[in-house]
């Protein structure tokens, strides 16, 4: 499938990490607002029924980019590698064993790594980069609400005291909004639905406080391509996966060592209550190719709605080729 790249330039800070259940979710609300009920169910039954009328989209947690000399520089996270992965092999000379290790060492231990280092350590492209570009910082900071008593208009006393509460507000730091970074994701599959709710939600904002001007984004699309090597041994998560019961089997069966990944446990709200739990491997895990098919993971069942319509939450991979080097290869 084709991939489209989406850049967002924040407005202001916003709330949200901006994973992709978080996104589908804002964009399946954006949905129903332009198109009605009817339509996202179709959309939600589209995952599961390929021949329907509303195709699906299919989409990546974002990430962020620094744009230097007029030119975006995507960054993504590193794949979750074997601990030992400088293991020497048979038959290896020491010059393959030194250039490998070379590779993988432009990767570093950071959190972020540039789509030209990326190619260059896990996916074959040489030469290797010249220059290598600083790191963008997307900064977490707390910040103090107090609740409002809305009889007064003044702070609610409970308890003979002021009603204080905290939440996390994300930022692009100053140093790189000069250099007009901000964040990008990935799409593939009906980006021409992905588009018009996408549209919406620029005005409307993503996350939590948008009515206060939170979550506010310029969006741009572009093409996007990546190198992804003929001789790949892995396929690296770049969203929230989880897998379906096929894939699960084969994967707790496998003995392959580029099977690396880091679980997390998401549980969103409805209304004032948790959504059922649902477990994901994180971004940057890598699986073995298990097949050559081009959609991953499925959509979970997340609980049921106070209105009788059972809750959906996003699952699906969004995959791409790598090469992991292991002491077999």
């Amino acid at each position: 499938m084709q991939r489209k790249i989406i850049y967002l330039k924040p407005h202001s800070s916003f709330r949200a990490a901006m994973r992709s259940d978080t996104l589908w979710g804002a964009c399946c609300w954006a949905m129903r607002l332009l198109y009605g009920k009817g339509y996202l169910e179709a959309f939600l039954e589209s995952y599961q029924t390929p021949d329907s009328k509303v195709k699906p989209f299919y989409i990546s947690s974002a990430f962020p980019f620094l744009e230097k000399n007029n030119q975006r520089i995507p960054f993504l996270p590193p794949p979750v590698r074997p601990v030992e992965y400088y293991k020497e092999s048979a038959g290896k000379s020491y010059e393959e064993e030194k250039r490998q290790m070379r590779r993988w060492k432009t990767a570093g231990d950071n959190q972020w790594i540039s789509k030209v280092q990326f190619e260059y350590a896990f996916c074959g492209i040489t030469p290797a980069p010249k220059q290598l570009v600083g790191h963008p910082a997307i900064e977490v900071r707390p910040m103090t609400h107090n609740t409002i008593d809305r009889l007064v208009g003044s702070t609610l006393t409970a308890n003979n005291r002021g009603q204080l509460f905290h939440t996390e507000e994300r930022y692009v730091l100053e140093k790189e909004r000069k250099q007009n970074a901000g964040l990008y994701f990935l799409a593939a599959g009906n980006t021409d639905l992905l588009e018009s709710v996408l549209r919406l939600l620029e005005h409307l904002g993503i996350g939590g406080d948008r009515s206060i001007g939170k979550g506010r984004f310029d969006m741009e699309w572009e093409d996007f391509d990546i190198h992804e090597p003929s001789d790949a041994n892995g396929l690296m998560a770049l969203s929230l996966y989880h897998p379906n019961p096929e894939e699960l089997s084969k994967l707790e069966k496998s003995q392959d060592p580029v099977l690396n990944y880091k679980t997390i446990v998401r549980q969103g709200w409805k209304a004032a209550h948790n959504k059922k739990p649902v477990l994901y491997l994180e971004e940057g895990s890598v699986i073995p190719i298990l097949s050559d098919k081009q959609v991953w993971g499925r959509n979970a069942y997340a609980g049921e709605h106070e209105q009788g319509y059972p809750i959906t939450q996003y699952g699906h991979g969004f995959m791409i080729k790598v090469k992991i080097p292991t002491h077999e290869n």
